[in-house]
């Protein structure tokens, strides 16, 4: 047995066994940071402190001078991106020792679905960090259950590669460069079983979205998939939901065994030729063509039908996505889920423990972290081991790639502890709210009754748009799309509106205050037409770009989005 002094080791199997005895320093690192939290958080801020003492940033606030915690907070600001951005636009013009004395080598881009896309600097000791919780994740999963890995996996991400800056420095998803094996192959363990790509990362390059979905559903379903990772649950589902809409001719090509001309000629000539000798090597599968064709033929199809070796599903499980898992369940059915962690394109800042949770430990090997209780007027910061479990708090991040005092806008709640660090589940972003009076209803309170409505109501989906009315007073509007048949069970759900209502008033003690004083009325409930919220997103969404990297937005305040939704339920009466 490995001697890292913790019953996390013992009862392993010899996958798991193998794995930790490769990845023993990085995991001695990780148990020893969680039994010493308060400890692991002072040296992580102290070294990122002293290596980054002489950059334009550093020298600015005095790094070199702080000895304490304290020092630094009292010196260095709070921080937003915009706060940063012409120092992080400067390092990407190939501008040397500006936030890091490291130099940045790639720019991860955030999603953009909550204002301008970013650029987000990766250095190799944040790309250690990243690592070091990927390695641990990976530990854990295969220490519950030591088959894991037997067959390929299935990776749904986007591309790692966009345009590059001034600087030709590459830009792209965090997550596609580390499947793309362009970073520390930290999804693979290569050398202990047979777990490698079932889609090979050139083709998550290609630029037409309906040819690249293709490519990738003709490779997976040729494949023994054992493990499906994405981060949105939303992702499985559009993937599902178009192997069902082209079966006909996924079967066919798959029978054949050569992919079909309509997808080819969607390809450029540079990609056509990149990806011949991967999909050149494809052999006629007439039995596999039949199990797919009635593998596919219903919607929604368990996934276990085309995959039978199928052992799990990993994803987002916490925050405002958490109203989709009721249909990637549709298709996972009895295929457990795990989260996948707290993290973003910043950095990973904590990490599942299980399957079925949110719940995730602090990466407090990795990140220096503070916290500003939720609700809270000032700006004073609490350190990790000041957490109080049951208490919400908005994360600010100080890490490798050059983000101090980061605020993340992210509230996370702390659900327990694991050995001395806490597990904290996400909640919400902070800049998703919707205000009329002064109420603040945030994204998290709306999903959370609608998903209460779903699961009373019996529903297999539901989407919905919250906005709000013009009258005086002012209401909410729920506009909800069911899937078939849930528009029968909603009109006839009783009190439906005011239930929303009620949830809204349970989970916003403003709102509650605001609609018995009268100066806000009922919330008000519309049926929206089949497929229009999808079609919205569909408008939303950059040309390309994967629902991984596409967040769900359900509040509408204004815009040419929310008045072409108002005119579609013009003339109805609520329900």
């Amino acid at each position: 047995m490995i001697p890292l002094g913790d019953a996390f080791f013992s009862h392993m199997g010899p996958r798991s066994f193998l794995y930790s005895f490769f990845r023993r320093p990085e995991l001695r690192i990780m148990e020893s940071a969680f039994a010493g939290p308060r400890r692991a958080q002072e040296d992580k801020l102290k070294s990122i402190l002293f290596r980054n003492a002489g950059t334009v940033f550093g020298r600015f606030h005095g790094f070199a001078k702080f000895s304490a915690i304290q020092e630094f907070r009292r010196c260095v600001p709070l921080a937003t991106y915009d706060d940063l951005r012409p120092l992080i636009e400067r390092s990407a013009r190939g501008e040397k020792g500006i936030l890091t004395a490291e130099d940045p080598f790639f720019f991860a881009l955030t999603s953009g679905t909550a204002g301008p896309r970013k650029l987000i600097p990766l250095t190799a000791s944040l790309e250690r960090d990243w690592t070091r919780a990927q390695v641990y994740w990976n530990a854990r999963l295969v220490r519950d259950k030591d088959t894991y890995g037997r067959w390929k996996y299935l990776a749904l991400v986007s591309s790692y590669l966009e345009e590059p800056t001034e600087a030709g420095l590459p830009c792209g998803s965090i997550s596609g460069r580390i499947i793309s094996g362009r970073s520390r192959p930290v999804f693979r363990i290569a050398l202990l079983n047979r777990a490698v790509m079932a889609v090979p990362s050139a083709v998550f390059q290609v630029k037409d979205p309906a040819a690249r979905l293709y490519l990738i559903s003709y490779l997976a379903l040729t494949s023994r998939i054992g493990n499906i990772n994405t981060a949105n649950p939303s992702s499985v589902v559009q993937f599902c939901r178009f192997m069902h809409e082209n079966r006909r001719s996924l079967a066919e090509d798959i029978g054949r065994g050569e992919v079909g001309r309509a997808a080819l000629n969607s390809l450029a000539p540079g990609e056509r030729s990149c990806l011949w000798p991967i999909l050149a090597k494809r052999k006629p599968q007439p039995r596999r063509a039949e199990e797919v064709e009635a593998g596919l033929a219903e919607n929604p199809f368990p996934l276990r039908r085309l995959w039978p070796g199928l052992e799990l599903v990993n994803c987002w499980l916490g925050g405002t996505l958490s109203l989709y898992l009721g249909r990637l369940r549709m298709y996972s059915r009895e295929v457990p889920l795990r989260d996948v962690g707290f993290r973003a394109s910043e950095g990973f800042f904590a990490i599942p423990l299980e399957n079925e949770t949110a719940a995730g430990v602090l990466h407090v090997a990795g990140n220096f972290f503070e916290f500003i209780e939720e609700g809270s007027a000032g700006r004073e910061t609490l350190l990790v081991h000041e957490l109080e479990e049951g208490r919400r708090y908005r994360v600010i991040v100080t890490q490798e790639g050059g983000l101090y005092r980061y605020d993340m806008d992210d509230i996370v709640e702390v659900v327990g502890r694991y050995k001395n660090t806490p597990l904290v589940r996400f909640l919400y972003k902070t800049g998703g709210t919707l205000s009329l009076t002064g109420e603040k209803v945030t994204e998290y309170q709306a999903v959370s009754a609608v998903f209460r409505l779903q699961l009373e109501a019996g529903l297999d989906q539901v989407d919905f748009c919250l906005t709000h009315s013009t009258d005086i007073p002012p209401a909410y509007m729920f506009l909800l799309e069911s899937g078939p048949g849930g528009g029968k069970k909603l009109r006839a759900f009783p009190g439906l509106a005011e239930f929303l209502d009620d949830r809204l008033k349970e989970g916003n003690i403003e709102y509650k205050s605001k609609r018995l004083s009268g100066r806000l009325a009922p919330a008000r409930v519309f049926l929206l037409e089949s497929g229009s919220l999808e079609a919205l997103r569909d408008k939303r969404r950059p040309r390309g770009a994967f629902d991984t990297q596409f967040k769900p937005v359900h509040l509408l305040a204004e815009g040419e989005e929310r008045d072409r939704l108002l005119a579609q339920i013009r003339g109805h009466n609520t329900i």
